[in-house]
């Protein structure tokens, strides 16, 4: 079969080197992809077309292959509201994506950093700060799970510029990989309600308590409690209230990162953005091609 890539066949002369390639094929089968056959007032285009129904079985025929767009998130929770253009920007559909979100000194910054072994003053890392600076929604590249694998910084849930009833949607969270919820203390209301709204949407999350290192300190000096029995009581907590089970809950220290789950949880990290890419690679390859008979004519 000859394929031929949007040619010029609004000559005879033209149309005539086409024929003459189809002459080598078993079949003498012809397909024209994005062809230029002339006005169909002009005679000449008019000779071309009638050559096609003379020389070829199916005459001059149009066809129209109609791919539907890959489906980026699951049917749970309504129609997938618009992806954010700054997804888009960072070229969405060829990237993993996983998000960090917590509210205001949760170390979000900080766990980021660590997460990619950079340090707050190293090139690329992540600005903190005792106060919040994660204003605007941030990707970095995270090398360890390879090329286009991104980590989003977000800004925290429930404040008066994200309130929690909008945003999923700012957010984007739905096209979203995985999401980590991020928490220094017990998870907040607001926490809590955030990974409803994921459960509910179907969107896999993590819950991931911070600084731990500072409450196994904290733990001792009060109670007299040794690190074992502070990290056992944490995990508890958090799987009680996040209702997850233990391979998706995790403590880490960013300043302790070869101790606790740290390492783990990159891993686990590592894993979900390679997962994502492959979901929507599996997506774009099972489409169905719908081929449509647009007409078949010499006119």
């Amino acid at each position: 079969i000859v394929i031929a890539l949007r040619p010029d066949v609004s000559s005879v002369a033209n149309m005539e080197r086409v024929i003459m390639a189809s002459h080598s094929t078993n079949y003498g089968d012809v397909i024209v992809m994005g062809g230029n056959y002339g006005s169909p007032s002009d005679p000449e285009a008019k000779q071309v077309r009638q050559m096609c129904k003379d020389l070829f079985a199916a005459g001059l025929q149009a066809i129209s292959f109609v791919m539907p767009p890959v489906k980026l998130v699951p049917n749970v929770g309504g129609e997938p509201y618009p992806l954010p253009q700054w997804l888009i920007d960072a070229g969405y559909k060829a990237t993993g994506n996983v998000a960090i979100t917590g509210n205001s000194g949760t170390g979000k910054s900080s766990l980021n950093n660590a997460l990619r072994g950079l340090k707050p003053r190293d090139n690329g890392a992540a600005a903190v700060g005792v106060k919040e600076t994660t204003l605007d929604p941030h990707g970095y590249d995270f090398e360890p799970a390879g090329k286009d694998m991104k980590v989003w910084d977000l800004p925290g849930a429930g404040t008066p510029k994200f309130p929690l009833e909008s945003y999923m949607r700012t957010m984007g969270i739905k096209y979203f990989d995985e999401v980590i919820i991020a928490s220094a203390s017990r998870f907040t209301e607001t926490d809590l309600e955030l990974m409803d709204e994921l459960r509910m949407h179907g969107i896999p999350f993590i819950a991931l308590r911070t600084k731990v290192d500072l409450e196994i300190r904290n733990a001792q000096k009060d109670s007299g409690s040794n690190e074992q029995e502070t990290l056992n009581r944490i995990r508890e907590d958090i799987k009680k209230n996040s209702l997850l089970p233990d391979e998706r809950v995790f403590m880490v220290s960013a300043r302790r990162p070869e101790e606790f789950d740290f390492q783990r949880f990159r891993q686990y990290i590592v894993d979900s953005l390679h997962r994502g890419v492959d979901v929507k690679l599996a997506k774009a390859l099972n489409r169905k091609l719908d081929v449509q008979e647009i007409w078949n004519t010499v006119c």
